[in-house]
């Protein structure tokens, strides 16, 4: 099966929650996605506007192995506030 058969229901262009549906994640990590350029996007206005063929990439990609852990994910950030450290 082709991965594009996986979005072939969404637009050419979705949005922050079509994004949200089509990767099965929320909100904050969607939008956190988009501000860090993890996901090719654009704005009109205040709303995301994302092309689907970013959102294939993307799964595509190497960051599809985030998804695939039992990690939860959490992106790098360069001022440090989120860190994904393992206990013990």
């Amino acid at each position: 099966m082709k991965q594009q058969a996986l979005f072939e229901d969404y637009p050419d262009i979705v949005s922050a929650e079509d994004l949200m549906r089509m990767l099965g994640i929320g909100r904050n990590t969607a939008y956190t996605l988009l501000q860090d350029g993890s996901i090719c996007s654009f704005r009109i206005g205040k709303c995301y506007k994302i092309i689907k063929q970013s959102v294939i990439d993307f799964t595509q990609s190497k960051h599809l192995a985030m998804f695939d852990s039992s990690e939860p994910y959490l992106p790098n950030t360069s001022d440090g506030l989120l860190v994904n450290e393992k206990e013990g």
